[in-house]
């Protein structure tokens, strides 16, 4: 059975600082003893898979990145366009990879193909921000730009660290300007919020920047539905109560607000930023909602428990 599927693995070439092209052979020799032949494609730029995921839609049942979440980001909004859309199964290989952590694929690449091969995939959900798709994670205000203005030769040179120094930096021209202190109103499916806030966090799963916020929702990824976190702003104490968000696993603080709904309209002002699967997506008032169970994933048994 397994041999009359197609299959096909996408990687970016830099991503994790060419961890996931080092892989690329591992997969092959691996598919290889299930008697299955894997096609290749090497990214060749950034945005290239938004149009060769779609290409390779209708050609191929199976779908395979090694790359980062943004990677897998460029795969799945190239999918949602298409009629078809295959299975898509997930390595690690990129800096950032909560989504492979969300979905529990196993590091290793002989247990990950094992789990490709043998598995019956779940259709998960896919979210939209006005025209742009995205898998697990939208957000504006402090820290939400660090992923994407963060050049790769720094990504490269000093791995997660330069998240931290980047982190560091946004605080400490936060506590001269107060700049994360914007007027939002937030209209959703039962009712409607609006005050100032210094964040904006829209989650599908508990994990997001390497972090595990167990107590952040009982969300799904196959139940239609988005959780939103509102951080009230505040002149000073922002580090601090950004530290015990964190310490909690994600506990929601009393001035802070916490909905959830199958959609949302944002509104901002035209300056405000949106990074979604730690990519830049747009500015200004937003829509998102939910696209119940869009794509089939390889997921793990343990991720198929919690987030099924």
């Amino acid at each position: 059975m397994n041999e009359l599927r197609k299959y096909i693995l996408l990687y970016n070439p830099i991503s994790g600082g060419g961890k996931g092209k080092k892989r690329v052979a591992k997969v092959i020799s691996c598919f290889s003893k299930y008697g299955i032949k894997i096609d290749t494609y090497e990214s060749k730029e950034k945005g290239d898979f938004l149009i060769k995921a779609g290409e390779f839609a209708s050609l191929y049942d199976y779908i395979i990145t090694i790359g980062g979440d943004g990677t897998i980001n460029e795969v799945i909004t190239g999918i949602m366009g298409q009629s078809k859309r295959p299975v898509v199964a997930v390595l690690r290989g990129g800096t950032a990879n909560d989504i492979a952590g969300m979905l529990k694929i196993p590091n290793s690449i002989k247990k990950a193909v094992h789990l490709i091969v043998n598995s019956k995939p779940c259709y998960t959900d896919i979210n939209k921000i006005n025209d742009r798709y995205f898998a697990y994670v939208a957000g504006t205000g402090i820290f939400t730009k660090l992923t994407y203005e963060i050049s790769r030769k720094t990504l490269k040179n000093f791995g997660y660290l330069a998240y931290i120094f980047e982190a560091a930096k946004d605080l400490f021209n936060d506590f001269i300007s107060n700049k994360y202190n914007f007027t939002t109103v937030v209209e959703y499916d039962s009712g409607v919020i609006s005050g100032k806030f210094m964040l904006i966090l829209i989650l599908s799963s508990r994990k997001v920047g390497g972090l595990n916020l167990e107590k952040f929702s009982k969300s799904k990824l196959n139940d239609g539905l988005l959780d939103m976190r509102l951080f009230s702003s505040v002149k000073f104490g922002k580090i601090f109560r950004l530290f015990k968000f964190v310490i909690t696993s994600g506990r929601k603080n009393i001035p802070d607000y916490h909905i959830t709904s199958s959609k949302f309209k944002v509104s901002v002002a035209e300056d405000i930023s949106w990074n979604v699967d730690g990519e830049f997506a747009n500015k200004g008032t937003v829509d998102i909602e939910v696209i119940k169970e869009a794509i089939p994933f390889i997921v793990s048994d343990k991720s198929r428990k919690k987030y099924y």
